[in-house]
């Protein structure tokens, strides 16, 4: 049974994410963690760029699991650089934090407001949005009522690949086409199906291809199109100096 059609299945997820959370109070304690998560700060900056390329309009950003992520705090950090430094200032005005633990996200709230003031934040004309939800349920959240998709990146590292339901999958998808424009690039990190984990926190995970990514791309064909601008395979260190082999991909959407 998929995770949408089961209430305890989804406050399953819910409680076990808390519990990750509450229990371990340290960044380095959860494997998934980057100091500064380098690889999505320019795979999100490059997507930028190309946007930017496009027209000069005000981009939204939207990190799905945010959990105790660095990103969002280093992508802050460099707008507010820019800004000072008189460079040309970053276009990702607008910045969505998504995860299904309260506790990830009142951790990561803290650490950014430390790392970036509330003044900095208003004086540079930015914006900053902390949602608890899981994401299957994203599109029901009062914030996303807007029948027009409005995120021009959606950036996903290590919360798809928990989706081990095709149900599940195609779900994220369906909510993925409501909230992504067109045009919009989606940035996916996934473990890889080359020896990559089986498992993580506890929790089975589904491994990827590029091919596998597509053949479930072309399920909700109706809905959207991607294509793959690019991808490649990249070792996560984790804080345990054990080795992950991850994917890395970016889609723009086209239909």
């Amino acid at each position: 049974m998929s995770l949408q059609d089961s209430q305890p299945g989804i406050s399953g997820a819910k409680l076990h994410w808390e519990k990750v959370y509450t229990e371990k109070p340290n960044d380095d304690q959860v494997s998934w963690f980057q100091q500064v998560p380098g690889t999505s700060l320019t795979l999100i900056q490059e997507c930028s760029q190309f946007l930017r390329n496009e027209n000069d309009t005000p981009q939204q950003l939207i990190d799905i699991g945010s959990g105790n992520s660095n990103l969002v705090i280093e992508l802050l950090k460099t707008c507010v650089k820019q800004q000072k430094d008189t460079e040309i200032p970053s276009l990702i005005r607008s910045f969505i934090l998504v995860d299904i633990s309260g506790a990830a996200l009142e951790r990561t709230r803290d650490k950014l407001f430390k790392e970036v003031s509330r003044e900095q934040i208003s004086n540079e004309g930015l914006k900053v949005e902390f949602v608890e939800s899981n994401v299957l349920l994203l599109d029901q959240h009062t914030m996303f009522h807007s029948q027009i998709p409005s995120v021009d990146i959606w950036h996903d590292r290590a919360t798809f690949h928990f989706l081990t339901d095709e149900q599940d999958q195609l779900s994220y998808l369906k909510v993925l086409s409501k909230m992504l424009r067109v045009g919009g690039y989606f940035v996916l990190a996934t473990f890889s199906s080359n020896n990559g984990p089986k498992q993580c926190s506890g929790l089975p995970i589904v491994q990827y291809s590029v091919e596998k990514l597509e053949m479930l791309f072309e399920k909700v064909k109706d809905l959207m199109e991607f294509k793959c601008v690019k991808n490649f395979e990249q070792i996560h260190v984790t804080p345990f100096q054990t080795q992950q082999n991850f994917l890395f991909c970016v889609f723009q959407r086209v239909k």
